[in-house]
């Protein structure tokens, strides 16, 4: 998937990078419990913040943690946040959204990459009929979004508020419910998953250009080689900067409970920093989980 939601460590409390690290792991555990183990390699930072998202906003400041050992770390222990709503609603759309976008990758991607989101696709399979059961609305929402958003990389439309606004549709989906809480928490959502699709679209750039693949920025600014322009840099970073602007608008709209210091680290600092990062050529893939 794609794990660009993350925070600026640097800038934590040492409490806040461990509370951020014990949602990771909370999730994961969730998933491996409510999925099986094999659901565990769909964890990524994106849900971990939608898993953080959904538990700011609740009734109860308490939260319970537990230390565990997991595969990836059996010789020591790692404080785990125990699986609440939050967990789970983070766990089904994260199976909902990884199966579509793997019968995307089945269709789009080389090969190799075509066998591998097969061979995930079939091991999801079980999985994503459970999720879907468990969050039908989400599912369709998804699933006609991904349909949508399939049919304009086909046309390789030019714009790309169109296929952004796609996506960003897909990942506000999580948020049910209509309190003042729930409206923010969905209109966050719908920001950062914009800001998620163009920054995915700046990362993969060259490496699109030179498979002959669909890219929105390429059919926006009419670039057929090479690199991305200074002055569509300049345009594609005030873009992402409005969509960080509007996510922290939304944020003071909300009751928060818990976490809110490492939710703002998050947006205010976390994604201008990885945007920065790969708009001036970093390779973003090695921080990407």
């Amino acid at each position: 998937m794609f794990g660009y939601i993350k925070p600026l460590e640097g800038e934590l409390k040492v409490r806040e990078l461990e509370d951020f690290r014990s949602i990771y792991c909370g999730l994961c555990n969730t998933l491996g419990n409510r999925y099986g183990i094999f659901s565990r390699n769909i964890l990524n930072y994106d849900f971990t913040f939608l898993a953080l998202l959904i538990g700011s906003y609740s009734e109860s400041e308490e939260v319970e943690r537990r230390d565990m050992r997991c595969i990836a770390h059996p010789t020591r222990k790692r404080c785990v946040r125990c699986a609440d709503r939050s967990f789970e609603t983070a766990a089904d759309i994260s199976v909902i959204f990884t199966f579509y976008k793997l019968k995307d990758d089945a269709k789009d991607e080389g090969i190799f990459k075509r066998l591998i989101a097969r061979f995930f696709i079939k091991a999801l399979k079980r999985a994503h009929k459970k999720a879907a059961s468990l969050m039908p609305e989400c599912e369709e929402t998804v699933k006609n979004n991904f349909e949508n958003l399939c049919v304009m990389e086909r046309e390789k439309t030019a714009s790309i508020d169109k296929t952004a606004d796609a996506f960003a549709n897909m990942l506000s989906s999580a948020i049910n419910g209509s309190g003042k809480n729930e409206r923010a928490a969905r209109n966050i959502l719908y920001h950062v998953g914009r800001w998620i699709y163009i920054i995915d679209a700046i990362d993969d750039f060259e490496k699109d250009m030179q498979a002959g693949a669909y890219n929105p920025i390429a059919c926006r600014w009419n670039i057929d080689a090479g690199a991305i322009p200074e002055d569509v840099k300049r345009e594609l970073d005030l873009t992402l900067t409005q969509s960080v602007a509007a996510a922290m608008s939304a944020l003071e709209l909300m009751d928060i409970a818990r976490d809110e210091d490492l939710i703002r680290n998050i947006l205010s600092l976390g994604l201008p920093h990885t945007a920065k990062r790969i708009l001036n050529g970093d390779d973003g893939k090695k921080e990407k989980r």
